[in-house]
């Protein structure tokens, strides 16, 4: 099921799918390399994962039919592509970020 809340922090009548499965809200939280500001590779092209990230995010709404938040978050990892299941209160919109170590302890 799918309930609707608005979130905070976004723009008036702006509302946030939240998705519930056994009780349990979740959302998708992708993270993706960019901004790394010293950059130790020739080979590191931000573009790319700003790109995919955004077609993963485009595909995940599209399949679900928008039932599914799905939020994207810029780290400052080389090479980071993370595609996370997360609960509901590991979101964003609640105030912090968990990302790598503290997201894999939390998701």
């Amino acid at each position: 099921t799918t309930s609707e809340t608005p979130q905070r922090g976004a723009p008036a009548g702006r509302i946030v799918a939240t998705s519930v499965w056994q009780g349990q809200a979740f959302y998708v939280q992708i993270e993706r390399c960019c901004g790394v500001s010293e950059v130790v590779s020739v080979r590191l092209d931000e573009d790319k994962y700003v790109k995919h990230s955004q077609q993963l995010k485009s595909g995940l709404e599209r399949y679900f039919d928008g039932q599914l938040s799905v939020e994207i978050l810029d780290v400052p990892t080389l090479y980071a592509l993370e595609v996370r299941v997360m609960p509901d209160e590991a979101h964003p919109r609640h105030g912090r970020r968990f990302v790598s170590e503290a997201a894999e302890a939390r998701g």
